[in-house]
């Protein structure tokens, strides 16, 4: 867990004025502490902050980049001035300098509250400590800072362009943000759909969809009794399409139960209600094709979530996978990975083979073009 405690209130609990201090946050918050500590006699002063468009100096104090830190300042006193202390906790973390770390709150005119913040290796936030420390697609290390998008701190790789997120939701974050009928409202609204019955607003949905396997070559004939399987389908309108017009068998994954339920009930589907990322219900060789749309990027390991496909695919069988293009959606809060077009390659091609990728750009029920990447992978024959 990550440990938040007051450890001091009041004045300054350092005496040494020489003493090197880095203050990690250069907004409000962080220049007026910089301006109690010239006022107490502190002269070794520094900003540290993630945003690149900062000028070099503010109030004549030098604006370090954090990646600095671990190489020329780790002699430093390092202050969390920023209200994204969580997220700078876990950043100083990554360049390996320590694990307690001091949050600095306001309190009033010259009053600030010091509190001790502490990472321990259960904590939920880890967890994506070590996967980001080095890309977690080409594993590439030293991964750079791109930006706060309001949410958590994103990084992006060097290698291969791949932008992922410092840490993930909680467990109680991930049941709010994916459950019920208002996320499937949400999610809908954009494409003009608002209801799981109606067959009229789904054609164009379903068409479109139908188009995108046709661009890798996939016959809608030859679909015919094919084992299909949609990992992220939601309320599976795509599925009913493809075992109504096209006769395939079809099987649904999702985490929203109560819009799968829904589904369930409204269109005879069968829909498994569960997280492919900690589900084992699949089994190995038995689909014909799986179908992935916008759903990789919420996950947090996807290689782990290929390796699982791979698996339950046949031999011969197809992946077709469609993500946002890239940094082109930095600012949505549930999406952790920000896939590029040799990204994405590289991790298909970890696993299968025959990878083929193209841009698909569509315009939504506003008349907003939207970017993606859509791609399509073959598990090779043994």
């Amino acid at each position: 867990m990550l440990l938040q405690k007051v450890f001091w209130s009041g004045g300054i609990p350092y005496q040494d004025k020489n003493q090197k201090v880095v203050l990690f946050g250069a907004s409000g918050l962080g220049r007026a502490y910089a301006n109690f500590l010239v006022k107490n006699g502190f002269r070794n002063i520094y900003f540290c902050d993630n945003n690149p468009g900062l000028s070099s100096e503010i109030d004549n104090i030098t604006v370090l980049e954090p990646i600095s830190l671990a190489d020329n300042h780790n002699d430093a006193k390092i202050l969390i001035t920023s209200t994204f202390w969580r997220d700078v906790s876990i950043q100083l973390y990554e360049l390996g300098l320590g694990k307690k770390f001091t949050y600095v709150q306001y309190d009033g005119r010259d009053k600030f509250v010091y509190h001790e913040t502490r990472l321990f290796r259960e904590n939920r936030f880890l967890s994506a400590i070590n996967l980001f420390s080095r890309c977690p697609i080409c594993q590439r290390r030293g991964m750079r800072h791109f930006m706060h998008n309001g949410t958590r701190n994103l990084f992006i790789c060097k290698g291969c362009d791949h932008c992922c997120a410092s840490n993930f939701m909680t467990k109680e974050e991930f049941g709010y943000a994916y459950q019920g009928l208002k996320y499937f409202r949400q999610n809908c609204a954009y494409q003009g759909i608002h209801s799981i019955a109606d067959d009229s607003q789904w054609r164009a949905f379903c068409e479109l969809r139908l188009r995108t396997l046709g661009g890798f070559g996939i016959n809608p004939d030859s679909l015919t009794g094919s084992n299909v399987l949609e990992i992220g389908c939601l309320e599976g309108r795509f599925l009913h399409y493809l075992k109504t017009t096209l006769g395939c068998n079809v099987l649904g994954m999702d985490v929203n139960k109560e819009v799968a339920q829904k589904s369930i009930r409204t269109l005879g589907i069968k829909i498994l209600m569960r997280n492919i990322e900690t589900s084992s219900a699949l089994k190995d060789n038995e689909f014909d094709i799986v179908l992935m749309f916008h759903l990789l990027e919420h996950v947090e390991s996807p290689l782990e979530v290929l390796k699982k496909i791979h698996r339950c695919l046949k031999n011969g069988g197809s992946v077709v996978i469609e993500v946002p293009e890239g940094k082109t959606e930095p600012y949505t809060p549930d999406h952790y990975h920000f896939f590029s077009k040799d990204s994405l390659k590289r991790s298909l091609e970890i696993l299968f083979s025959d990878v083929k990728i193209y841009k698909g750009d569509y315009r939504d029920a506003a008349g907003i073009v939207r970017s993606s990447l859509r791609a399509s992978a073959s598990k090779q024959s043994a």
